[in-house]
């Protein structure tokens, strides 16, 4: 594998690799199209700290947002769902 793709893939896995982006995208997972309130509220986590883990996850390609009305609805992209199997991927082997 050439240099300049491992370095695409480690930019990719460092939008992801944060344990409040982890707990964000396991918990979308289960919950697809939740609020930033509602992602804040079902991790425990002040909104400012979510909504910043929530924008760079949408940044890096991990989530959408969809705006309905005045709520902004947050789901898995294909990214996503690739990152949540290599982190159950990961868990199954530190198990």
């Amino acid at each position: 594998m050439p240099l300049s793709e491992t370095k695409q893939l480690e930019a990719i896995i460092r939008g992801f690799a944060n344990h409040h982006r982890i707990a964000l995208l396991l918990l979308l997972t289960g919950q697809p199209g939740l609020t930033l309130d509602a992602c804040a509220k079902g991790l425990d986590l002040n909104v400012k700290t979510a909504s910043g883990h929530l924008r760079e996850l949408s940044i890096n390609g991990f989530v959408d947002k969809e705006a309905d009305g005045r709520s902004v609805h947050h789901t898995l992209t294909q990214r996503g769902q690739a990152a949540v199997a290599f982190i159950q991927a990961m868990r199954q082997d530190a198990s």
